[in-house]
């Protein structure tokens, strides 16, 4: 069963004699509102992967162009340059450091931003970049999950940061980065450029929001398109959600889910001012407390092993 709104909602407000289209009373239908997203906050912290959706991102090959820098500094302005994605890694001629560049955001139209200050002497240099991060919205995606395949059968490994990457404990072919990394780890041995790890990184937007970047290694030679397994954050629910005929379904799964919310969402519910069943008040604390049994446990199908699939080639 679908989780309508509406249902759930109409379900709360039978314990006070209503429904959505009633008159009801002064704050009653904010606090139902407040309720129902608690809810649905409480299901995402609790099980994150029951909100988990599979986004397509794609991954790009080196270009190469001019760009203003200045020796010190980070503010940077492309040229014949177009970064194909924030964060992504540029070398700049006159300094080895493999940077990274970004959009501005408090700059003028077409200024850039450096990682680390530029090295090298001030003027116009030769630059190259990589599509090798892919920016996911801070406010649609709360973290990337699980395991990661390539072409659906060989694992990538997951690493924490560029440094694991360079420092990494298996021989690795690193391409652009350098030459292969070797230890007394059994080395592997694919075809150069082709993904082998992947990590996220953060930054700050305009406004300190964390964004977050999914970044692979050894820089990409070529496109690669890639579905990337990620827990949401759902949507809230707002009053004009909550009206007759309204539509709005929670992102989740339905069957028993239902119920799990509806248990919740009564509960929450039930600590209103309007709140006026107190006949049904222990019935709902237990059935609020068999919901957070039932989410400690709960195992979609999908929470299994999660994903980053590399498709190939685009």
């Amino acid at each position: 069963m679908p989780l309508n709104a509406l249902s759930i909602a109409n379900d709360c407000l039978a314990h006070i004699g209503s429904q959505i289209g009633d008159d009801l009373p002064a704050g009653a239908l904010n606090y139902l509102v407040n309720s129902l997203n608690q809810s649905l906050e409480e299901m995402r912290v609790k099980v994150p992967s029951m909100f988990r959706q599979t986004i397509s991102v794609n991954f790009t090959g080196k270009s190469q162009g001019t760009i203003n820098v200045a020796n010190g500094d980070t503010s940077c302005t492309p040229n014949a340059l177009v970064p194909p994605s924030n964060g992504c890694t540029i070398v700049i001629s006159g300094d080895a450091t493999y940077n990274e560049i970004r959009v501005d955001p408090n700059g003028e139209l077409g200024s850039y931003q450096l990682l680390v200050p530029y090295g090298g002497f001030t003027g116009t240099q030769e630059a190259t970049v990589w599509g090798d991060s892919v920016t996911l919205d801070a406010g649609f995606v709360d973290h990337v999950i699980g395991a990661v395949l390539l072409h659906d059968r060989r694992p990538l490994v997951v690493l924490n940061s560029r440094p694991d990457w360079l420092s990494a404990q298996t021989a690795w072919h690193v391409g652009d980065y350098g030459p292969t990394i070797v230890n007394s780890a059994p080395a592997i041995r694919r075809q150069p450029n082709v993904p082998e790890a992947i990590w996220l990184d953060t930054y700050l937007d305009a406004s300190t929001m964390p964004e977050y970047k999914v970044r692979v290694a050894p820089l990409p030679s070529g496109n690669w398109a890639v579905d990337v397994d990620v827990a949401i954050i759902p949507d809230e629910v707002t009053a004009d959600d909550l009206q007759p005929g309204a539509d709005f379904y929670f992102p989740v799964p339905g069957g028993r889910v239902y119920t799990i919310f509806r248990s919740l969402a009564l509960y929450h519910w039930s600590g209103s001012p309007f709140f006026a069943n107190q006949a049904a008040r222990a019935v709902i604390n237990q059935s609020y407390q068999d919901a957070v049994q039932q989410l400690e446990h709960f195992r979609p199908m999908s929470q299994a092993q999660p994903r980053v699939t590399v498709r190939g080639y685009v």
